[in-house]
């Protein structure tokens, strides 16, 4: 079962890297393409979420898409020409809610690492052009 952008956790952490106006288009979209009233939002709605998003620097669902379950995510910004990612971690509710923040913790050691290792690929390859 696909999971629109507009009503998923990761969708909202990829959503959030967009600019609003690109965003809002991209709703309108997606509601006029969707089967399933629960995967239709409204614009206003979901631009409050993603500047929540923004502002907390995390995408969370608590049962909203799959019953029972929970989804933090967390969107690692796109370096040179690359298309931007989201890392996630889903589990039962009561899980995610007693271990939210070791897997806070843990997505942002993940985003990071991954953010340095392409920092230091793209350096590394900028001074071997320029030697």
């Amino acid at each position: 079962m696909a999971r629109p952008l507009a009503t998923s956790a990761v969708g909202k952490a990829l959503l959030s890297l967009k600019p609003d106006t690109e965003a809002r288009s991209l709703v309108h979209r997606i509601n006029a393409e969707a089967d399933d009233p629960r995967f239709k939002t409204s614009p206003q709605d979901l631009m409050r979420e993603l500047a929540d998003v923004r502002a907390k620097g995390y995408a969370e669902t608590c049962g909203e898409v799959i019953d029972g379950i929970a989804v933090i995510a967390m969107p690692v910004r796109p370096l040179r020409r690359q298309s931007p990612i989201a890392v996630a971690v889903g589990g039962q509710i009561e899980q995610m809610e007693r271990k939210k923040p070791l897997v806070l913790l843990e997505l942002e050691k993940f985003a990071s690492a991954i953010t340095e290792d392409d920092e230091a690929r793209v350096s590394l390859t900028d001074m071997e052009v320029l030697a």
